[in-house]
């Protein structure tokens, strides 16, 4: 009987907006011990995640009304409506917004089309929250579309309607639309505002259920991008199952050794903790490797590694190990471990503390040599940063939202600031109210 062979697509789990999210649920619970902390709706469609947080003392309700005056209270990554956050104002909580920085995004422009009285679409789910909170933002009626075909049907299409995307809508649906919609109105009302990650995750997705046995989604039913992935998948695999954690992989695999299945690919919704990917590879891999003791070429850790798949100009998650004055080492799940110049990290950054609790941190693969000392992996933890940062400054820009920056350099009629890396120039007659004349007053103030 053979066994198995298990690859998992690299941007599987948690994505930039959720597990900001979550990080900030859970400090939020060690900031106010004992006080009274909602949840309005679930942070995240995944029922382990708000399970540890409602049992760590965290209240879920759908309803600002339900909420106590003057308590803390959380708005999930998708966002909510501007009339809900007026509600919670006056009922004067202490509003905590996670609302992913790319949503907002998108909030800004529906809010502004509104204002400039124009027609909005969004394509994205029907009732889906983030679809809810971004029709708040106009004044207008919006219109929401799921697919071509809805929109193909439309009566009319104005000259000056503006078009967003849900954060986490099909990428291959959303180019059809637009392909439709391109020929009636300019390409400039037409806002791509797709995530980024998601976008990533659809097309590796897509790669890896073209050349597998069987496809696992691992994640919630309720995630909406995790049912686009099922979608995709099963286009192209037809042994596809949408799983939400390891106890339900366990019944299917008879059946896998029976059809002599070979590879098994492994891909999971932006909602999908990496522990629960870990318990299903596990899973798969120990299942597979009693089944077949001849077999030497399987094994957990093979597949642990493969989460995700180390490449060039990957972004991956990896734990710190150990450090010397030079490099920080990172286990970045391969035979050899990666290293960061230890210039890239913060001045003030704890690296004891990180070696000893096995930090977990994001990493870019920037370069992966083989030496007479064995693999060497370059690894950058400054440019996922400035990928963060930048992001977050577009965000701030797009919402008006007042961000602390360092000024580091001073040139003509201006001067540089700093925002983790990323830089912004500012000219003098933004300074201050009145006249600037000795710009090098600024250099090193925040």
């Amino acid at each position: 009987m053979g066994s198995w062979k298990i690859e998992s697509a690299k941007s599987s789990g948690f994505c930039f907006g959720v597990e900001s999210a979550v990080k900030t649920a859970y400090s939020i619970l060690e900031k106010y011990p004992g006080r009274k902390i909602y949840m309005l709706g679930e942070i995240t469609h995944n029922e382990t995640v708000v399970g540890d947080l409602l049992s760590s003392g965290m209240i879920l309700v759908h309803e600002p009304g339900e909420v106590d005056e003057g308590s803390v209270v959380l708005i999930r990554a998708h966002g909510v409506t501007p009339q809900v956050m007026e509600e919670l104002s006056s009922r004067n909580c202490e509003i905590i917004d996670c609302t992913c920085p790319f949503v907002k995004k998108i909030h800004t422009i529906v809010n502004k089309a509104g204002k400039e009285g124009h027609p909005v679409y969004i394509t994205g789910t029907k009732g889906h929250p983030e679809v809810v909170g971004i029709c708040g933002e106009s004044t207008h009626p919006v219109t929401v579309i799921s697919s071509l075909e809805e929109c193909q049907a439309l009566p009319n299409i104005e000259s000056d309607s503006v078009w967003v995307s849900q954060t986490t809508f099909s990428s291959k649906v959303f180019q059809e639309i637009c392909e439709f919609v391109q020929k009636k109105i300019a390409n400039d009302q037409i806002f791509g505002t797709i995530c980024y990650t998601t976008e990533n995750r659809q097309r590796e997705t897509a790669d890896l259920a073209e050349l597998s046995d069987v496809m696992i989604v691992i994640g919630s039913k309720t995630s909406s991008n995790t049912k686009k992935l099922y979608d995709i998948c099963s286009d192209r695999c037809a042994l596809t199952y949408l799983v939400g954690g390891a106890e339900e992989v366990l019944p299917l695999l008879p059946m896998w050794r029976e059809r002599k299945v070979k590879r098994i690919g492994v891909t999971a919704g932006a909602s999908t903790p990496v522990s629960i990917i870990r318990e299903v590879i596990q899973t798969m891999s120990e299942n597979g490797v009693n089944t077949n003791p001849e077999s030497n070429d399987i094994n957990f850790g093979d597949y642990i590694e493969s989460i995700p798949q180390l490449r060039k100009n990957a972004t991956v998650k990896g734990a710190i190990t150990t450090c010397d004055s030079d490099f920080v080492y990172v286990d970045v799940h391969d035979k050899s471990e990666g290293k960061i110049p230890r210039s890239e990290f913060e001045p003030d950054f704890d690296f004891e503390a990180a070696v000893e609790e096995h930090k977990e941190i994001e990493v870019y693969v920037k370069s992966i040599r083989n030496t007479d000392m064995g693999k060497e992996i370059i690894l950058s933890k400054s440019h996922v940063d400035f990928s963060k940062n930048k992001a977050e400054i577009e965000a701030a820009y797009e919402n008006k939202t007042p961000v602390t920056v360092k000024i580091t350099n001073v040139v003509k009629d201006g001067v540089i600031a700093s925002y983790g890396g990323v830089d912004i120039y500012i000219h003098r007659t933004q300074l201050e109210l009145n006249v600037v004349n000795d710009l090098e007053a600024y250099k090193g103030k925040t």
